[in-house]
């Protein structure tokens, strides 16, 4: 929202199509459009089609991504309320993956995710 960096989104499209990235796991290119594909490069999209356990560490509060995002790190009523966002949303996809495990699961995976300013 003001950093003038035109997102992590489109930096993955630019990286799918110049690098003709053709390897993303068959069950997530066939979960989106030929135009979307982009999408597996990136682990909210591509990790609800990971099946080797896996331990995910992720910070709600993001700092590289908060202030690459805003520019700086977050001040304003406006940009705490987009960090605040930006960590539910954070949480609620960790715990959606931890969720959608298999129980039975021989082998479980885990994850670390924290509500603190850090990357």
């Amino acid at each position: 929202p003001g950093s003038g960096f035109v997102g992590f989104n489109e930096t993955c499209k630019g990286v799918h199509s110049y690098a003709n990235v053709t390897h993303l796991g068959a069950e997530c290119a066939e979960a989106f459009s030929e135009d979307e594909r982009w999408k597996c490069l990136m682990g909210q999209y591509r990790m609800p089609y990971v099946r080797t356990p896996y331990f995910l560490v992720a910070s709600q509060y993001d700092s590289y991504q908060l202030s690459t995002n805003i520019g700086h790190r977050p001040k304003s009523s406006a940009e705490l309320d987009y960090a605040g966002e930006f960590a539910r949303r954070t949480a609620a996809l960790v715990m959606a993956l931890r969720a959608t495990w298999p129980s039975k699961a021989r082998r479980q995976n885990a994850v670390f995710s924290w509500a603190c300013y850090s990357h």
